[in-house]
């Protein structure tokens, strides 16, 4: 007879194991809000915590005037929380994506739990300290938020159904006995929508997941995401293991950011996208997000 084994203990999927409770890492109230930086000398604005604006603060309607910066550049963070310091280690990694252009980045609460900093690596290069801004500890959500535009931003599905019926891609950093420096993407079958706890709705998906796949986007063949990748557990039957990995819907994940005032975009439609195309595409909004301590 065929048995679920959930592996509550592991459902964490963080390199070096989960965690509970949140320390944010360098929190806004040090860094300053947001603002349009104008950098006189190259002409262009871009987007950085006001402590770290080293030019002319602008509107957003001057700083459409005068073009903005879409180059991303990495911060020079604090120096006792300088990336790869001997006071802190990479302790674990997860996955995010970009949600809209103001540096607002999503992934998972477990990712980003007691880290004294999150590192934030962009699959186009570089690495940025990131503030925690939200966290949902239910529906194991949390929203980042660093200093520079994005190249590029995921969209939201209008219509997740159609991916019950077509099949999804997972996109993260998994680990396999190293630490993933490119993104990578594997094919994933839906099973079903279901209710895991109170206020807790999760998809469930036969495909592997791995260590450093949290927080990572779900996404259907029309490049729109439908979900967060969260969790794993195993399924048996007889001597026949099948790997079933679990994601927050959409939806849910929408209704997190509603509460929190973050700007996204919700898509439909579009030709099918070829696997390959869609890891190309998903370069432009997906990053690894790094756990130190």
């Amino acid at each position: 007879m065929s048995r679920f084994r959930f592996l509550l203990a592991l459902l964490w999927l963080v390199a070096g194991g989960g965690c509970m409770g949140r320390n944010a890492a360098v929190p806004l109230e040090q860094q300053g809000p947001l603002v349009n930086c104008y950098d006189e000398e190259r002409d262009v604005v871009g987007r950085k915590f006001v402590n770290d604006c080293g030019g002319r603060i602008v509107s957003d309607d001057e700083a459409a005037r005068i073009g903005w910066d879409t180059q991303v550049r990495p911060r020079t963070p604090p120096q006792h929380y300088r990336l790869g310091s001997p006071l802190r280690r990479l302790a674990a990694t997860g996955t995010g994506f970009f949600v809209n252009g103001q540096g607002d980045l999503l992934t998972s609460d477990h990712v980003v739990a007691n880290c004294s900093h999150v590192s934030v690596s962009p699959a186009m290069g570089g690495s940025h300290i990131a503030a925690v801004v939200a966290t949902d500890k239910v529906r194991d959500l949390a929203l980042l938020q660093v200093p520079f535009t994005p190249q590029g931003i995921a969209h939201f599905a209008r219509d997740p159904g159609q991916a019950v019926a077509n099949g999804v891609t997972v996109m993260g950093y998994p680990a396999r006995n190293f630490l993933a420096s490119k993104p990578s993407t594997f094919k994933a079958r839906i099973l079903g929508i279901k209710n895991a706890a109170p206020k807790l709705r999760v998809i469930g998906f036969q495909g592997e997941v791995r260590p450093g796949n949290s927080g990572g986007p779900l996404i259907d063949r029309f490049g729109y995401v439908v979900g967060v990748v969260f969790a794993k557990a195993v399924r048996e039957t007889g001597n026949r293991q099948t790997n079933i990995g679990f994601a927050i819907p959409g939806d849910a994940v929408m209704e997190f950011m509603d509460s929190g005032g973050s700007q996204y975009t919700v898509g439909s439609g579009s030709p099918n996208i070829d696997p390959v195309d869609l890891l190309a595409i998903a370069r432009a909004f997906i990053a690894r997000v790094g756990c130190w301590r």
